[in-house]
């Protein structure tokens, strides 16, 4: 899996894709006739309340846990049931009608170091104050990077000494960091093998129902995309200061997903974590071990059964069956910490998915800095922080195709002061976010982007329109202010950024509009303009306030998509957007950053662009490009820097171990006057002005297994 999908993505599991497409299935298979639908508008569906309901205590979270477990059930009956016989095609063969995108400056650290350079990038972050964690970090003076299971740490000025300075391993796969004020802090998933930990497999919970793998017994790979090993988020704090030392170590069960550093202070976002009891059945695994119903009728009386079987395992379990569990590592020792159920807060029954949305917070400058927790029961697709607010999205699990309801998502928003992450309020929306650029906060204005999906009745088509939505908080409800009303008709949102007064929509099906909406008025946003043309956007950069800078793809007349296209936008007149200028790569490409604003780097006072891109055709080509960005003069190709040699030197010849991936470039960051390109052979150092010749090399060490330290005396080369 790769980092994006891990990271700010937040994925769905790939059974929730097949879902989708299912619920499709099962919609057609129950309707019939023809007819169309109007396109998605008006209120949310009614329902319960989207206001989470708090549990300030250990004994009174299980009999919340328990009614949520007992609605899943009585939803995934209502489905089988629904589906009758039509349950049984192989839902792999549908696929949704209209398709759905990919998966979204620091100021603390001021100057580089006495005698460091002044200018440097840093991770490309939504909202400036709010440091988001990457693989990549830089202070100017040194470049840190997560590579394979080990956190290096890169001599970095001046450019040409450029030189390793350390290699610390890291337990299990790093995915993000933060560094600032001579402290990182390293975020890794570490799998329970050996049961140490004393977490559930993290396979089991009460998911949608479709039909699964059946896992071989004591196989816990086979059959299934992802490892079922219980899971943990392990946070790593070093000091870097000088030589790296490891000085505190949580062990945090659920999956990682976003971070967020304002400041010291730190909150990791992590998924899953919640628990089945020991004797809670998988339909689905008793559906496929014996001879399949010979009729509807065996079907529904094997539905029941289960339904019988499963609430009568969730009313007889404790509260251990479900919380997750956490430990701290003291001087090796592994001490297990409370559980975390004081600042829980429960959606109505049956609202959200499966598992658990944690926000732990904590103070990265002290090593004995209590851990804070935010639990929200059920996964989030998207997380927002700005300097005072964060927002979780939660999509309605219980919707599924039937009359003309369209799909809604629960927005919790939380206040965010010091450590602490106090829950302030939640509301429906119609529709779903794309990701993190689908939200925006200014003021007591929630302001954010979301495509709406109904189904026909007659066909289980799909109707889909976006619109960008403005929300306050009247007490503890979220509330819709006012909303553009439906746009794009059968399209999907592509890309979404809020700047200042405005707000800018890239939706797609086969042309690509971008529409610059005023948001100025809550009351009243407004589409002030429109441009349509092939292709859409994926990311969007503002270039000042009369410009955006954009990354995603061309596309052809009947919307087949092309190669990867740079774009310049002119908003100057938001009544009349322009394309001001296009770089479009050829043939089959594809970059990060068209799915990982991090990937993208932007030198805004000096005007240079740069990002990784994989080229397909014919060889194996991995380059970090270049570009001169100016609203002046348009885009102009500065040149790429090729890690191939790197590739060469770092593990053999290009026919070992896959030496092609291994020449991959992932990130670009600008120090001064040069370029650092960083990628999984190592790094190289280039002036601006002279892409050809490298003023400095670093070979990384194989990223799949470090090699162990030699033994003072011991022989290297054995």
């Amino acid at each position: 899996m790769n980092q994006a999908q891990n990271d700010e993505g937040l994925a769905l599991r790939w059974w929730q894709v097949i879902a989708v497409a299912a619920l499709v299935a099962i919609a057609a298979a129950c309707s019939g006739g023809g007819g169309g639908a109007p396109a998605p508008s008006g209120p949310p569906p009614a329902g319960p309340q989207a206001k989470l309901d708090r549990a300030a205590q250990c004994d009174d979270l299980l009999g919340r846990l328990q009614a949520d477990a007992l609605a899943k059930i009585d939803v995934q009956a209502e489905s089988l049931r629904a589906s009758g016989w039509q349950i049984n095609v192989d839902p792999g063969g549908f696929e949704p009608p209209v398709p759905a995108p990919a998966e979204g400056p620091r100021d603390d650290q001021g100057s580089g170091a006495e005698g460091g350079p002044d200018d440097f990038t840093e991770t490309n972050a939504q909202e400036a104050g709010v440091d988001e964690a990457d693989f990549v970090e830089s202070d100017g003076t040194h470049v840190y990077a997560l590579h394979g299971n080990a956190l290096v740490v890169v001599d970095s000025w001046p450019p040409e000494s450029t030189a390793l300075r350390d290699t610390v391993e890291i337990e299990g796969y790093p995915h993000a960091m933060f560094v600032a004020n001579g402290r990182a802090v390293v975020f890794s998933e570490v799998y329970d093998d050996t049961g140490e930990l004393g977490a559930d497999e993290s396979c089991r919970g009460i998911g949608l129902p479709l039909p699964m793998p059946v896992r071989e017994p004591g196989n816990p790979f086979a059959g299934d995309l992802a490892p079922c090993l219980p899971s943990f988020t392990k946070v790593t704090v070093l000091d870097v200061a000088a030589e790296p030392t490891v000085v505190r170590e949580v062990y945090l069960e659920g999956y990682y997903s976003a971070a967020r550093r304002h400041d010291a202070i730190v909150r990791v976002v992590m998924q899953g974590g919640l628990g089945v009891p020991e004797a809670f059945p998988d339909f689905w695994s008793g559906f496929y071990a014996g001879p399949p119903p010979a009729n509807e009728e065996e079907f529904l009386a094997q539905v029941d059964a289960w339904v019988t079987e499963a609430k009568s395992a969730i009313e007889a379990s404790d509260l251990d069956d479900w919380l997750p569990t956490q430990w701290e590592r003291r001087d090796g020792t592994l001490t297990e910490l409370p559980p975390p159920c004081s600042e829980a807060h429960i959606p109505a029954p049956g609202l959200s998915d499966h598992g658990m949305t944690r926000i732990v917070s904590f103070d990265m400058s002290a090593n004995e800095s209590p851990l804070r927790d935010a639990l929200v029961l059920g996964a989030a697709s998207s997380v927002y922080a700005s300097q005072d607010t964060l927002v979780l999205a939660q999509p309605d699990w219980g919707w599924y195709p039937r009359g003309d309801e369209g799909d809604r998502t629960s927005v919790h928003v939380f206040s965010l002061e010091g450590d602490a992450t106090t829950y302030a309020g939640s509301g429906f929306v119609p529709g779903v976010p794309l990701n993190q650029f689908a939200f925006d906060v200014v003021g007591d204005v929630l302001r954010l982007a979301t495509t709406e999906t109904r189904f026909r009745e007659s066909d289980g088509t799909a109707e889909t329109a976006s619109q960008v939505l403005t929300t306050r908080l009247s007490g503890d409800s979220l509330e819709v202010v006012g909303s553009t009303g439906p746009l794009a008709p059968g399209e999907r949102i592509f890309a979404s950024r809020f700047f200042g007064d405005r707000a800018y929509l890239v939706t797609f099906r086969q042309i690509d509009p971008l529409f610059v909406i005023d948001v100025a008025d809550p009351a009243n946003p407004t589409v002030l303009g429109e441009l349509e043309l092939p292709g859409f956007s994926e990311y969007v950069h503002p270039l000042g306030d009369t410009h955006l800078l954009t990354i995603g793809r061309a596309a052809d007349e009947t919307g087949r998509p092309l190669g990867i296209a740079l774009r310049i936008f002119d908003v100057s007149d938001p009544a009349s957007p322009a394309l001001a200028d296009e770089h479009v790569f050829a043939g089959d490409g594809w970059s990060e950053a068209n799915y990982d604003h991090r990937a993208f780097t932007f030198a805004a006072e000096r005007g240079l662009l740069a990002f990784p891109y994989v080229d397909y055709q014919g060889a194996f080509s991995s380059t970090l490009q270049l570009f001169s960005v100016d609203v002046a003069t348009g885009l102009s190709p500065i040149g790429a820097i090729d890690h191939s040699a790197l590739a060469t030197e770092n593990c053999g010849t290009p026919e070992e171990w896959g030496c092609p991936g291994v020449a991959e470039v992932r990130r670009g960051l600008f120090i001064e006057d040069f370029v650092y390109s960083i990628g999984f052979a190592g790094i190289l150092v280039h002036a601006t002005s002279d892409l050809d010749t490298p003023v400095a090399t670093v070979v990384l060490p194989s990223n799949r297994v470090l090699p162990p330290p030699v033994a003072e005396g011991e022989d290297p080369s054995t």
